[in-house]
């Protein structure tokens, strides 16, 4: 999973180096090059299939993933861009496969995905992560669940 701090740099976490992994790694495009933010920077280990956003340049947002071998998470973590530290959040409905995007400056989306609370099926649900005050929504449920879907955001069009 990857978050952009627009145009600054790039936040990768988590990746399968034998197991799930707590590793994240920050990518400055100005200079091409990466450093280390530790093996224990992110709060949840992950191995993939996590949903990524980002908030402008203020802070990244994670959420759910595979922890072990098809074990789901609805872990949410926020990263701040300015320390390159990572919080804990409220859980989003544990899964994997999912598609995050944001609407700048307002919320974070995490949709779809694979695993659930009921166990393992396809995730209808639509989880809405607030960027004023990090608080924790549903908005509606997609018509159809879906695993690995991909998303674009335009940052600066609403309401389409």
């Amino acid at each position: 999973m990857c978050t952009s701090n627009r145009g600054r740099s790039a936040y990768g976490i988590g990746g399968d180096f034998g197991g799930p992994s707590r590793n994240a790694w920050k990518f400055f495009v100005v200079g091409e090059y990466e450093i280390s933010l530790g093996s224990t920077a992110v709060i949840t280990a992950r191995a993939y299939n996590q949903g990524g956003g980002d908030n402008f340049a203020i802070a990244g947002y994670v959420a759910g993933g595979l922890t072990t071998s098809y074990g789901h998470t609805g872990t949410s973590e926020k990263v701040s861009y300015s320390t390159d530290v990572f919080s804990s959040l409220s859980a989003i409905t544990s899964r994997g496969y999912l598609a995050t995007f944001s609407n700048s400056g307002a919320a974070a989306y995490h949709a779809g995905g694979f695993g659930g609370a009921t166990g393992q099926s396809y995730v209808t649900r639509v989880d809405k992560r607030f960027f004023s005050n990090d608080s924790l929504s549903t908005v509606t449920a997609m018509a159809t669940g879906r695993q690995y879907p991909h998303t674009i955001s335009n940052h600066i069009v609403t309401g389409k």
